[in-house]
């Protein structure tokens, strides 16, 4: 199964408040899943690599040496700027890299619309919050898995 390590989400357009709650979803969603799973928070003496990781893949060498991970959870949520201004489009995606072979083993888009008014709307947070919690629900399912013999 090896060993899993979830990095902090890249976040664009999205208040900063909900890198931790993304975080707090995978660790309610994923701790019967996986067994030995770690968290950036976790590493002080290293920190992320998020940013270079969308620009070069390198990144997933240092991961490897400095974490000794099998695999790396990254994470981008992102407000999709609109065309219409009451329409909100919210965009999560996950993807999943093998550490010891450098290559990419999952990737989804996930898309949510809703139409909302006011930007800074307790709606708006409630339709953020409920998109990346049904985004990583679904990229726990088995069907997601099963093509991968490492994963239970």
């Amino acid at each position: 199964q090896g060993k899993w390590l979830i990095d902090e989400p890249l976040l664009e357009r999205v208040d900063l408040k909900f890198e931790s709650k993304t975080i707090d979803y995978y660790r309610e969603i994923l701790k019967d899943k996986f067994s030995d799973v770690k968290y950036m928070s976790e590493f002080n003496h290293f920190s992320t690599l998020k940013k270079a990781l969308v620009r070069d893949n390198k990144a997933l060498k240092l991961y490897k040496s400095r974490i000794n991970c099998d695999y790396l959870i990254s994470t981008k949520l992102e407000m999709v700027p609109s065309n219409y201004p009451s329409v909100r489009n919210f965009s999560v995606t996950i993807i999943v890299y093998d550490l010891n072979t450098e290559n990419i083993i999952f990737k989804n888009e996930y898309h949510s619309y809703r139409k909302i008014k006011s930007a800074t709307s307790s709606k708006l947070q409630n339709f953020i919050d409920s998109s990346i919690k049904i985004a990583i629900t679904d990229f726990s399912k088995k069907e997601n898995w099963k093509f991968y013999t490492t994963v239970k």
